[in-house]
């Protein structure tokens, strides 16, 4: 199972490497009972603190020795190891490529990770780093180095500058009370010291000379549409099966991303319908679609939204 953009290295080059001692570049686990762990490898070789600009490998299945480590290599297990790219406990997601191979008279998994250009890269709110043969909690200081690596040129949109967009456009009392809990572990926050322009820098809500990027305005601003003319829901209730059937309710919903999911749930209480049967011994009522399901499917048309000419715009 392999990824697209993963990256290709030869046999020769791997046997090598397996053979090395741990490193910046090498980490060995004997097993993959703890996926946790592996994802923190996976972060810290995605972040390439010491700026080897080289993929990384981290093998499963290596004892500590170098040997073999006898891991059961089925198809669950490499499919569970591929999935940890984008099950959303490493964000940005991690560019990687899991393989099954024999090296060295050992099967093992080697899983290969690219160094991020957009770190730094966290797993469950936590940046993790290679310092020698361990992996640990980046310092702040080390942080700063991870955001002066990024490539602004090749960014994503929602990665990039706004024009004419300035910081007076953010609401950075909601980002501190709001936002910055949810995106960062409460003890990073308690130790790491960073002024609020450091956390924004940090968070790529603002790119290296202060101005936010599209996130960030999408996220709190103070008025994201007029930055972003498109980035707002309109929402239809039909009665009918067909578009062109009659409306029977219509909103526009404006505001952060994070207001419009509100709305939305809002929305959602209001428009479905809990018809009553009665009869019988038990009065039962039922809701007309099931609410958990309305509310997954409005947040994956929210946060999944087409664009044009790179810019959002919704139906």
């Amino acid at each position: 199972m392999a990824w697209e953009d993963a990256p290709l290295l030869d046999h020769e080059e791997l046997e090598n490497l397996f053979r090395e001692d741990e490193g910046d570049r090498v980490e060995r686990k004997r097993d993959a009972s703890d996926l946790d762990t592996l994802r923190k490898a996976i972060c810290a070789l995605a972040n390439d603190l010491s700026g080897t600009a080289r993929t990384g490998m981290l093998f499963v299945g290596q004892a500590d020795d170098k040997g073999c480590g006898h891991l059961p290599i089925t198809d669950r297990l490499v499919e569970l190891l591929t999935n940890l790219r984008g099950d959303g406990k490493i964000l940005p997601f991690p560019i990687m490529n899991v393989e099954v191979q024999a090296l060295c008279g050992c099967e093992v998994i080697v899983i290969l990770v690219t160094p991020h250009d957009n770190p730094p890269v966290r797993m469950d709110g936590r940046t993790y780093v290679r310092v020698g043969r361990s992996t640990r909690v980046a310092t702040a200081d080390e942080e700063r180095r991870l955001v002066e690596k990024r490539r602004w040129n090749t960014l994503p949109f929602d990665a990039q500058r706004v024009a004419g967009a300035a910081m007076e456009d953010l609401d950075l009392i909601r980002f501190a009370l709001e936002y910055l809990p949810s995106a960062v572990a409460a003890d990073v926050l308690a130790e790491n010291g960073r002024t609020q322009e450091e956390q924004l820098r940090a968070l790529r809500l603002i790119d290296p000379q202060g101005r936010p990027t599209a996130t960030a305005l999408l996220i709190v601003g103070k008025e994201p549409q007029a930055w972003l003319p498109g980035a707002y829901v309109q929402a239809l209730r039909i009665a009918g099966a067909e578009l062109t059937d009659p409306i029977r309710d219509q909103r526009r919903i404006a505001g952060t991303v994070p207001d419009q999911v509100r709305q939305l749930d809002e929305l959602t209480n209001l428009w479905i319908e809990h018809p009553t049967a009665v009869g019988g011994p038990v009065r039962k009522t039922t809701p007309t679609y099931p609410e958990a399901a309305l509310r997954q499917l409005l947040r994956n048309a929210l946060l999944h939204r087409p664009t044009r000419d790179r810019m959002p715009r919704y139906g």
